[in-house]
């Protein structure tokens, strides 16, 4: 998880994910949409994000997120000040916790097990499609429940239900 994305250190990152993925690792990469992004790094964002969905990793907006986390096998996560995408020089630290029962907690907290249930990989936003704008749908949380919902919100108004499983 690292909110902002540049292009300099996800240009650093591209060739060790190119090979993760050649090994059927699974790569997300939860970051703060393109219009939440300040300065250049809005630009950045769009084309990170199109580099990294294109090596087939899995990007998942969150608007507003500050998070800066990651989480390696399950068993290891890095949680700091660092914004792992985007930073050059800096002083920023992370913190390293092991054990699956520490990471899934994390996870849990995090809300990333409700959206890997539901995963959005590859789910294209049909009226910004429409516009030549390929961007996935990202999972929300509204007061009726979770739904589909367009991460350039509010230049995009764009929902889906997501029907729920029933019991038996």
């Amino acid at each position: 998880m690292s909110p902002f994305v540049s292009l300099n250190r996800a240009g650093k990152l591209v060739d060790f994910f190119r090979v993760l993925l050649g090994k059927d690792v699974v790569v997300r990469i939860y970051t703060r949409p393109p219009s939440q992004q300040s300065g250049s790094l809005s630009e950045h964002a769009e084309q990170v994000i199109n580099q990294f969905e294109n090596l087939g990793s899995k990007v998942i907006q969150r608007k507003g997120m500050h998070q800066k986390i990651a989480i390696i096998d399950g068993k290891i996560a890095w949680e700091g000040s660092l914004n792992i995408l985007s930073h050059k020089d800096t002083q920023e630290q992370m913190r390293r916790f092991e054990g699956e029962n520490a990471v899934q907690e994390i996870a849990r907290n995090l809300e990333l097990d409700k959206v890997e249930s539901g995963s959005s990989a590859g789910k294209l936003c049909p009226r910004c499609f429409e516009e030549g704008i390929e961007i996935n749908l990202v999972q929300k949380q509204g007061r009726y429940g979770i739904f589909w919902g367009c991460p350039r919100f509010p230049a995009c108004r764009y929902t889906e239900n997501i029907s729920r499983r029933r019991r038996n």
